[in-house]
């Protein structure tokens, strides 16, 4: 089984995603997706923030500021941009993790006084104001939508949503103030030999027998119209529809995600690993209500096609440790690991024997990957 061990390194802090209407800190809040532009032999990285900001630079030692991105649509709602693939010489895809403003929650619960005073607590630790339209969005149902664009990521095109979740699988008493369902925090990966993308999605469903992360694909063929192109995994075959249908949770929560003892793995983000010949996921954990991040995890499979095939996630990182490191004085959550080649670099789902480890957008670590 291969391993990987953490090295110090010289400090890289992503320019990161501004939200004025919270406070003028930059912040970088998702996976942060980014390719190499071999005609400009420039790197350009997205991070998000409620929307995505672009940066480049000949290197990660010297992005320059960001600047948001621009969608021909623009949804309602926060919108985090989690996958890209950039055709060679063509298209950059991308897909976003959307949390929709106005929804109706499920049930009387969510306006009691009591919960209204534990979201507050809760969202202070993003800076969300109660009153804003933030504070009154949470609790949502989030979703995955498809982009593309033709100027390296400076605009985009919506191709519309390609994963949801069942309509009925909802908590009406979810003790998280995120979330009452849903799929989203997910991470993409196209294969190596170039024929699927395929979807790690963390579910939110309602019912813990429901909750884990789940999987999902579409052949490159539909890239252009993704539209009912998605498939999810179940019962061992890609036949579960995108839009609506149930993504088995293939490794499954401790504890239920809508319970204040939640424990679980989320936000995974995957790679082809050319010195190891094999995928590689690394995730992070949260052990309680509150989505305090427990640590960050990896695990490895040689054929991303097999769901089953992950192995059992092991621990690089404390959580703890890595607040302490990023942000001493508390200001980060800790929240989405985040992985990116240390050289050569190509695109992040293509990795060799080195790559730089991020959390919360800070990285103070290279990562080693050993057969």
């Amino acid at each position: 089984m291969p391993t990987v061990k953490l090295i110090p390194a010289p400090k890289i802090v992503y320019p990161g995603a501004r939200v004025p209407e919270v406070n003028d800190k930059s912040q970088t809040d998702c996976h942060s997706p980014g390719f190499w532009d071999s005609e400009e032999e420039r790197l350009y990285i997205f991070n998000s923030w409620e929307l995505p900001w672009r940066t480049s630079g000949t290197s990660l030692y010297d992005l320059e500021a960001s600047e948001p991105v621009t969608f021909d649509v623009r949804q309602n709602g926060g919108q985090w941009l989690e996958g890209i693939w950039k055709v060679p010489g063509g298209k950059l895809y991308g897909w976003y993790h959307l949390e929709p403003d106005g929804l109706e929650k499920p049930g009387e619960y969510y306006g009691s006084s009591k919960v209204q005073q534990e979201k507050e607590e809760t969202l202070r630790t993003m800076s969300i104001p109660p009153g804003s339209k933030f504070f009154e969005r949470y609790p949502t149902k989030p979703k995955i939508g498809a982009l593309v664009s033709e100027d390296k990521g400076k605009t985009w095109k919506d191709l519309g949503f390609v994963i949801s979740a069942p309509e009925d699988l909802v908590s009406s008493t979810s003790s998280d103030a995120w979330y009452f369902g849903g799929e989203g925090d997910f991470g993409t990966c196209v294969d190596k030999e170039e024929e699927f993308v395929y979807f790690f999605i963390t579910t939110f469903y309602g019912g813990k027998e429901n909750q884990g992360l789940g999987f999902a694909r579409m052949s490159l063929k539909d890239l252009d119209r993704p539209a009912g192109k998605v498939w999810k995994w179940r019962d061992g075959e890609w036949r579960e529809p995108g839009i609506g249908g149930y993504a088995q949770p293939v490794i499954p929560v401790f504890e239920d995600w809508h319970s204040k003892q939640a424990n679980a793995f989320w936000g995974p983000v995957v790679h082809w690993n050319t010195w190891l010949n094999t995928y590689v996921m690394f995730l992070n954990r949260v052990n309680d209500g509150t989505w305090n991040m427990e640590g960050y995890y990896v695990s490895f499979n040689p054929d991303i096609s097999n769901p089953l095939g992950w192995s059992e996630p092991v621990k690089v990182l404390d959580g703890e440790d890595a607040r302490q490191a990023t942000a001493p004085d508390g200001s980060m959550t800790g929240w989405y690991v985040s992985v990116f080649p240390a050289e050569d670099y190509d695109n992040d789902n293509r990795i060799g024997r080195r790559a730089r480890l991020f959390a919360t957008g800070t990285s103070l670590w290279e990562i080693e990957f050993q057969k």
